[in-house]
């Protein structure tokens, strides 16, 4: 749903068994409400313009992240990456270097954890 400028999510927290979600939007779309889904555990945000990606920590059951490189950068230098992860994905166009670059950091970083 578009609410005068934005996607609003808040309706899917009365989905408690939703544990996949592909999100595309042109317009903002905060992800907070996402929160409320407790079983979700794959979260294609990569065609999405995000106003709140910092709140991607805040899904708890979260396992599979898939982003396009500009929001995986974000991810990356306000160190963003969700806790329970096990898969991620580099989705939309980046050059060879670039993708080796995100690699080597995702490798780095989970490895931290």
């Amino acid at each position: 749903m578009d609410h005068g400028g934005g996607v609003d999510l808040s309706p899917l927290g009365e989905h408690p068994t939703l544990w996949g979600l592909k999100l595309a939007s042109r317009v903002p779309v905060a992800i907070g409400p996402l929160a409320a889904l407790p079983v979700l555990a794959h979260l294609d945000l990569s065609d999405a313009d995000v106003s709140d990606l910092h709140r991607v920590t805040e899904l708890r059951g979260l396992r599979v992240l898939e982003l396009s490189l500009a929001q995986w950068r974000e991810v990356r230098e306000h160190g963003l990456l969700p806790a329970g992860l096990a898969a991620a994905a580099l989705n939309g166009f980046a050059r060879l270097a670039e993708a080796d670059q995100w690699a080597t950091w995702l490798q780095g970083a989970a490895g931290q954890r």
